[in-house]
């Protein structure tokens, strides 16, 4: 028991350490602004993204087929009809997954 710290506060803030001024070290979030950007606004179109995050999106569903992430054929057709498996599985996943 010699040598070990204790405090007889309730509040576990007191016991922790903390810096004279009340500050926490953190660093300063250099984006918070409080005037806007300049330069020209980006363009966000809705229905491009829509697009966009649909084929990312199949993508990362056919990353998850790992024979087909790292390719182990050596034919074309093989690598295909690999492709058409894990396609047929990912929708066969998907309309179990609507029906429960």
């Amino acid at each position: 028991m010699d040598g070990s710290f204790m405090s007889a506060s309730r509040n576990i803030e007191d016991a922790s350490p903390a810096p004279e001024n009340g500050a926490a070290n953190i660093p300063k979030n250099k984006r918070n602004r409080k005037k806007n950007k300049r330069g020209r606004k980006r363009i966000f179109n809705k229905g491009m993204y829509k697009r966009h995050f649909t084929s990312e999106r199949s993508f990362a569903w056919i990353d998850k087929f790992r024979a087909l992430l790292v390719r182990f054929d050596r034919r074309d057709l093989y690598f295909l009809n690999e492709h058409y498996i894990a396609f047929t599985m990912i929708n066969i996943r998907r309309l179990i997954s609507e029906k429960g």
